[in-house]
Protein backbone atom coordinates (compact mmCIF):
# COMPACT_ATOMS: atom_id res chain seq x y z
CA UNK A 1 0.00 0.00 0.00
CA UNK A 2 2.85 2.41 0.81
CA UNK A 3 4.45 1.74 -2.58
CA UNK A 4 1.24 2.47 -4.42
CA UNK A 5 0.78 5.70 -2.48
CA UNK A 6 4.39 6.75 -3.14
CA UNK A 7 4.07 6.04 -6.88
CA UNK A 8 0.80 7.94 -7.02
CA UNK A 9 2.33 10.98 -5.26
CA UNK A 10 5.37 10.95 -7.56
CA UNK A 11 3.14 10.72 -10.63
CA UNK A 12 1.04 13.68 -9.48
CA UNK A 13 4.08 15.80 -8.61
CA UNK A 14 6.03 15.07 -11.79
CA UNK A 15 3.08 15.65 -14.15
CA UNK A 16 2.91 19.44 -13.66
CA UNK A 17 6.68 19.69 -14.03
CA UNK A 18 6.62 17.79 -17.31
CA UNK A 19 3.88 20.00 -18.74
CA UNK A 20 5.43 23.32 -17.78
CA UNK A 21 6.22 25.53 -20.70
CA UNK A 22 9.87 25.72 -21.50
CA UNK A 23 11.17 29.28 -21.40
CA UNK A 24 11.26 30.75 -24.88
CA UNK A 25 14.76 31.60 -25.93
CA UNK A 26 15.37 35.30 -26.29
CA UNK A 27 16.13 36.40 -29.83
CA UNK A 28 19.80 36.59 -30.64
CA UNK A 29 21.16 40.09 -30.85
CA UNK A 30 21.47 41.54 -34.31
CA UNK A 31 24.82 40.87 -35.91
CA UNK A 32 24.25 43.42 -38.63
CA UNK A 33 23.11 43.01 -42.21
CA UNK A 34 24.77 39.80 -43.42
CA UNK A 35 24.99 40.79 -47.11
CA UNK A 36 26.90 44.06 -46.65
CA UNK A 37 30.34 43.98 -48.26
CA UNK A 38 33.00 44.67 -45.63
CA UNK A 39 36.77 45.12 -45.74
CA UNK A 40 38.58 42.54 -43.61
CA UNK A 41 41.95 43.57 -42.22
CA UNK A 42 43.58 40.13 -42.28
CA UNK A 43 46.60 41.29 -40.29
CA UNK A 44 44.66 42.38 -37.19
CA UNK A 45 41.45 40.33 -37.51
CA UNK A 46 38.93 43.18 -37.74
CA UNK A 47 36.47 44.08 -40.47
CA UNK A 48 35.47 47.59 -41.49
CA UNK A 49 32.05 48.75 -42.66
CA UNK A 50 31.55 50.88 -45.78
CA UNK A 51 31.92 54.63 -45.14
CA UNK A 52 34.34 54.05 -42.25
CA UNK A 53 37.81 55.54 -42.24
CA UNK A 54 39.77 52.34 -42.93
CA UNK A 55 37.36 50.64 -45.36
CA UNK A 56 39.59 49.25 -48.12
CA UNK A 57 42.64 51.15 -46.86
CA UNK A 58 44.65 48.76 -44.69
CA UNK A 59 47.74 47.09 -46.15
CA UNK A 60 46.50 43.52 -45.90
CA UNK A 61 42.85 42.77 -46.49
CA UNK A 62 40.07 41.33 -48.59
CA UNK A 63 36.45 42.13 -49.34
CA UNK A 64 33.71 39.73 -48.25
CA UNK A 65 30.21 39.84 -46.83
CA UNK A 66 29.71 40.61 -43.16
CA UNK A 67 28.37 37.09 -42.58
CA UNK A 68 31.44 35.50 -44.17
CA UNK A 69 33.71 37.66 -42.02
CA UNK A 70 31.83 36.69 -38.86
CA UNK A 71 31.80 33.00 -39.79
CA UNK A 72 35.58 33.12 -40.25
CA UNK A 73 36.08 34.66 -36.82
CA UNK A 74 36.77 38.28 -37.73
CA UNK A 75 35.49 40.93 -35.33
CA UNK A 76 33.80 44.23 -36.20
CA UNK A 77 36.08 47.25 -35.96
CA UNK A 78 35.14 49.64 -33.17
CA UNK A 79 32.85 46.88 -31.81
CA UNK A 80 30.03 47.98 -34.12
CA UNK A 81 28.24 45.76 -36.64
CA UNK A 82 27.39 47.12 -40.09
CA UNK A 83 23.66 47.85 -39.84
CA UNK A 84 23.09 50.29 -42.68
CA UNK A 85 23.58 49.60 -46.34
CA UNK A 86 25.87 52.06 -48.10
CA UNK A 87 24.23 54.69 -50.25
CA UNK A 88 24.66 54.09 -53.98
CA UNK A 89 27.14 56.34 -55.73
CA UNK A 90 25.42 58.70 -58.12
CA UNK A 91 27.15 60.45 -60.98
CA UNK A 92 26.97 64.17 -60.81
CA UNK A 93 26.53 66.24 -63.96
CA UNK A 94 27.16 69.44 -62.08
CA UNK A 95 30.63 70.08 -63.54
CA UNK A 96 29.62 69.36 -67.13
CA UNK A 97 27.41 72.35 -67.78
CA UNK A 98 28.08 74.00 -71.11
CA UNK A 99 26.21 76.85 -72.51
CA UNK A 100 24.52 75.92 -75.73
CA UNK A 101 24.08 79.57 -76.57
CA UNK A 102 27.53 80.47 -77.86
CA UNK A 103 26.45 83.33 -80.12
CA UNK A 104 28.22 86.44 -78.98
Amino acid sequence: MTRVLLILILALVSTPLAHQKQPTPSPTPSRGIPTIKVWVDTQYGFYHCPATKLYGKTKQGVYMTQKQAQDRGYRPAYGTYCNTAPKPITKSTKGNTRSTNENH
